[in-house]
């Protein structure tokens, strides 16, 4: 499974069946999911050593059965970075547009939901080129602001919005991207060694006794590593 939360909502357990989590993002294990969402799997992926970290530490902390724990990488990473390696981007002009990537993530704290959609003009009125590649859940949940955002933006020349995520060519042209506290972030330094900018919003937390752990966030400590907060 790549969802999280097995037991805690309409999903359960049934006798005889080993259940395996697949992250669907680098991101850590407590800060970003809620404080059971890994306890009832039998077997989790783990995308690197903070993630084998954060789950041991939470076993201990609650007296859990220690999990299989299976250091698999990230294969999102690896296909952006496969499918990178086979295409063909063309040189880039003097008079080219920088490209930027603007990818939010969802929720009530997130670039668009929380700051709308003003600071999109002034990229485009700089002379930028702006993708906005929105991210599934805002396209699902939030169509009023996607309609305004298109009427505003949608005549411009250098404004493009990319609904289908299974793309990866806005995160593969790109010169910089532009994010709140999205995975995404972590897939498009690591894959294109290229820089983000991080908008300082409210960190995206679903478990409130986090620091509990006594561990860093990976996606925290990680930011001023891989852009400029």
């Amino acid at each position: 499974m790549t969802m999280p939360d097995l037991e805690t909502f309409h999903i359960k357990r049934k006798k005889g069946v080993h259940y395996v989590y697949i992250q669907h993002a680098m991101v850590s294990c407590h800060m970003m999911y809620r404080p059971c969402a890994f306890d009832n799997f039998d077997t989790v992926f783990c995308c690197g050593p903070h993630h084998i970290a954060e789950i041991r530490k939470q076993e201990e902390l609650r007296s859990l059965k220690q999990k299989n724990l299976v250091e698999h990488g990230y294969s999102n990473l690896d296909t952006l970075m496969a499918e990178y390696a086979t295409i063909k981007v063309l040189p880039r002009k003097e008079t080219d547009p920088i490209r930027i990537v603007i990818a939010p993530s969802w929720g009530p704290n997130s670039l668009l939901e929380r700051y709308g959609d003003d600071f999109i003009e002034p990229l485009l009125n700089a002379g930028y080129f702006v993708t906005l590649r929105l991210h599934p859940q805002t396209y699902k949940l939030q169509q009023p602001l996607l309609k305004r955002i298109k009427r505003r933006y949608g005549s411009s020349a250098n404004f493009s919005c990319e609904e289908d995520i299974t793309s990866k060519r806005s995160l593969i042209e790109s010169d910089l991207m532009i994010c709140d506290w999205s995975g995404v972030a972590l897939e498009y330094a690591f894959s294109r060694l290229r820089p983000v900018l991080f908008v300082d919003a409210p960190r995206k937390v679903n478990n409130p006794e986090y620091m509990s752990l006594g561990i860093e966030p990976f996606e925290v400590g990680i930011r001023e590593k891989i852009g400029r907060v």
